[in-house]
């Protein structure tokens, strides 16, 4: 058991091994007097505990942790899905009930205490336990994953490069998440699309999958319970029951923001638009999250030229099987079009324009992963949908959109007239320059806007190209 000293009342960090440290951590604790936490500043002391240990172990399915608060013992249980509470019992009246608890989580197993068995481990290195058996085969996983969200509740997205042993270079990627159990398997959508021949995509093997439920029932208030039950309040909103995946991917490719000249830039979003318009054509799918991590950049075998690849089907909708509705939008924020962001129904028209938001983030970033302190799109990123629409229609008016070209370095001084161009097709400012965001669906209407787009690219490659 370690000791943390660095906040007022105890830390309790229970470690079964004799190794320190958060990678090790199997359970926590923290004990507080009244007089110096308040009970919510306490409740936070144990969360960012839990946090600690999430982050360290990111593929654990679940932590047990125990708050006492003056005289009043809970028992907490956190995982993807949220933290849940049993009901509190007095410390005083009940000492000898606590110390059996405690007896009970020391001989729990790791799996029981919420380590998932997720990953084995030999000689060479990391593998998936499960792909493994399912496969005959092992692939083994970097140390370090490439893309990690870094959120605590939520889909807990990892992306590790992978490779077979005896291989010097990394070919595929795994992907790890816990996936929301009502929504599709991104797998079934991914199988449909390849049944359908769709190019423009990544190739995907038929994924193995671990599961785990992590349903739970809602809090009640309860005025005369001491603990979080005095600040809770019976809601609309339930724990999102989840299930860990893994997704296995090839070929691998680079990270989009980690484009190496003008020319690949424009190519690899011009390859996503025709991609996003295989998808909607051919088996009717759209995407409905098209973000800086969604596209990826691979190397065509022949004369190694860049190409785009339109990843990440999680959000995709099966356009014959279902229908977007309003008030429910989907995808990143800093990309997402004004019309989602009042309450329209998701269309094609809106991913296009998440390409024309995703094409203005790249040259401003000029190859990092974030936005300048300075940048007037921060305010594209708003938590306040309302807010994040109304930044977003203001400056995509003449004078202030002049503004946000500004933000262009001077090298890519001659992108402005491709901005300018793709702002027309999207916007169709009239003669007072008041902005249309509404959708065509007719079939000339959504060619119309596809061509248009797609040629502005056209012209602009072939600049690049001489």
């Amino acid at each position: 058991m370690q000791v943390m000293t660095d906040c007022p009342g105890s830390a309790l960090v229970l470690e079964p091994r004799d190794e320190q440290g958060w990678d090790n951590t199997h359970m926590i604790a923290f004990a507080v007097e009244e007089s110096l936490f308040s009970y919510p500043l306490s409740l936070a002391q144990l969360y960012v505990l839990a946090r600690h240990v999430f982050f360290a172990q990111p593929l654990r399915y679940s932590l047990h942790g125990i708050l006492v608060y003056g005289d009043v013992v809970e028992l907490w249980v956190f995982d993807r899905s949220g933290m849940y509470c049993s009901e509190p019992f007095s410390l005083r009246d009940d000492y000898a009930l606590l110390v059996s608890i405690v007896r009970v989580y020391a001989n729990k197993t790791d799996e029981e205490l919420g380590v998932g068995a997720v990953l084995a481990k030999d000689d060479v290195g990391n593998y998936i336990a499960a792909a493994a058996a399912a496969h005959n085969r092992r692939l083994y996983l970097e140390d370090e994953a490439f893309v990690d969200r870094g959120k605590f509740f939520g889909d807990g997205l990892l992306c590790y490069r992978a490779k077979h042993a005896n291989q010097d270079d990394w070919t595929h990627v795994v992907k790890l998440k816990w996936r929301d159990a009502n929504n599709k398997p991104e797998e079934d959508v991914f199988n449909y699309i390849q049944s359908k021949m769709c190019p423009g995509r990544s190739s995907l093997q038929p994924p193995s999958q671990r599961c785990k439920d992590l349903s739970s029932d809602p809090l009640h208030e309860d005025p005369g319970i001491k603990g979080l039950l005095r600040f809770a309040k019976e809601g609309e909103h339930f724990f999102t029951p989840r299930i860990l995946t893994h997704l296995v991917f090839t070929p691998l490719g680079r990270p989009l923001h980690t484009w190496r000249s003008i020319l690949e830039l424009l190519t690899v979003l011009w390859d996503g638009i025709e991609a996003h318009r295989s998808l909607l054509w051919d088996p009717h799918v759209l995407h409905r999250d098209i973000s800086g991590g969604n596209i990826i950049i691979i190397i065509r075998s022949a004369g190694g030229t860049s190409q785009g690849v339109l990843i990440d089907l999680d959000r995709a909708m099966n356009l014959d099987i279902e229908h977007p509705k309003g008030g429910h939008f989907t995808g990143t924020r800093l990309f997402t079009a004004i019309g989602l962001l009042t309450s329209d129904a998701h269309t094609y028209r809106h991913d296009l324009e998440s390409f024309f938001y995703l094409f203005i983030w790249l040259v401003i970033c000029q190859g990092e992963e974030h936005l300048p302190e300075a940048s007037e799109t921060k305010a594209w990123a708003h938590d306040d949908r309302f807010e994040s629409a109304n930044a977003r229609r203001r400056d995509m008016k003449k004078d202030r959109f002049q503004l946000v070209l500004e933000q262009f370095d001077a090298k890519y001084e001659d992108l402005k007239d491709l901005t300018w161009r793709l702002r027309a097709a999207l916007f169709r400012p009239d003669e007072n320059d008041e902005l249309q965001i509404g959708t065509d669906v007719t079939e000339e209407g959504i060619n119309t806007l596809y061509d248009t787009m797609i040629g502005a690219f056209e012209q602009e490659m072939a600049k690049w190209q001489n």
